[in-house]
């Protein structure tokens, strides 16, 4: 997934080069050993040169959460990953525990001990569109209030990962964030 307004990182941040490859670059290198096909949800023409099929937000304006509904609604397969183009060197267990625990889920969403979710690097079904529909019309475009509405299951990352530590799963939104990966 990428796209949004890169607001705190003042420029597009699917085209930044990280360690010689563009974020979106390094997102397909660490989801596609999951999945059978990949889309890109992005309201960013250039990123079709990716040679992936882009899938541009059907109701503009919502969000990650409307961004997550155009690509399911695009989807092919009931059994969906989605990573946000910058979350960039987690542990690769972390896709492989998500579709273990996908079973008669609508949406499996790794959480830390303090509660923090991280519904961007997280796994959901085709089954949940209706629902997220429901919260792009009522305005209920939080993260958490569509995972709340669908009970989706908490994947305690202490619990499953030997190193687990609170930034295991890193974001880079701002300019200094990038610093930690070009050392």
């Amino acid at each position: 997934m990428s796209g949004g307004k890169s607001s705190r990182m003042g420029k597009d941040k699917g085209m930044m080069v990280v360690a010689g490859k563009t974020l979106l670059d390094h997102a397909i290198d660490a989801i596609a050993p999951f999945c059978d096909h990949l889309l890109i949800s992005a309201n960013e023409p250039s990123y079709a040169n990716s040679g992936y099929p882009v899938v541009p937000d059907l109701i503009p304006g919502k969000g990650p959460l409307g961004g997550i509904y155009s690509g399911l609604i695009a989807s092919d397969t009931k059994s969906n990953l989605v990573l946000a183009v910058d979350i960039l060197g987690f542990p690769e267990e972390i896709p492989r525990l998500l579709l273990n625990h996908a079973k008669g889920q609508m949406a499996v969403v790794p959480s830390h001990p303090d509660g923090k979710l991280e519904p961007l690097l997280a796994w959901y079904s085709k089954d949940a569109i209706s629902k997220i529909k429901e919260c792009l019309h009522s305005g209920k475009l939080k993260m958490h209030e569509f995972l709340n509405e669908v009970s989706a299951f908490h994947l305690a990352l202490m619990n499953h990962l030997g190193d687990y530590h609170p930034g295991i799963i890193p974001n880079l939104n701002r300019p200094d964030d990038l610093a930690t990966f070009t050392k």
